[in-house]
């Protein structure tokens, strides 16, 4: 399905890329990609793990990863390179901004005005 929101266009079509081709847009083939997850039930027993690995040995973790996105945890992984704590980061790979009071058409504009949006 293709969306116009002015004239902004997006799609909500799956799409299925390799893990490693994924995160090679954020890390180079050496570099250590760290990975968080938490459980996505409430009151779960699990209290949440810290993996990593060199994004070339993505493999390794792989299955790991799968396994814990079967039992409904949530897997998420650190745009910004460095480690898992924010005294680690060493590159900014991208940056966040949430602005739940700003109309959808002041976002796209201010995103626009930042480089971002379309070129």
């Amino acid at each position: 399905m293709n969306n116009q929101d002015n004239n902004h266009n997006y799609s909500l079509n799956e799409i299925t890329v390799p893990l490693e081709n994924f995160l090679h847009c954020f890390a180079n083939i050496n570099e250590r990609i760290c990975f968080r997850v938490f459980s996505d039930k409430p009151n779960s027993a699990f209290a949440g793990q810290k993996l990593e690995c060199v994004l070339d040995g993505i493999s390794d973790i792989e299955d790991e990863l799968k396994r814990h996105n079967s039992d409904k945890r949530g897997v998420y992984f650190v745009v910004n390179q460095g480690g898992h704590e924010d005294s680690e980061i060493t590159r900014v790979t991208a940056q966040f901004v949430e602005m739940d009071d700003t109309p959808l058409e002041e976002q796209l504009h201010r995103e626009d005005s930042l480089g971002g949006g379309k070129s």
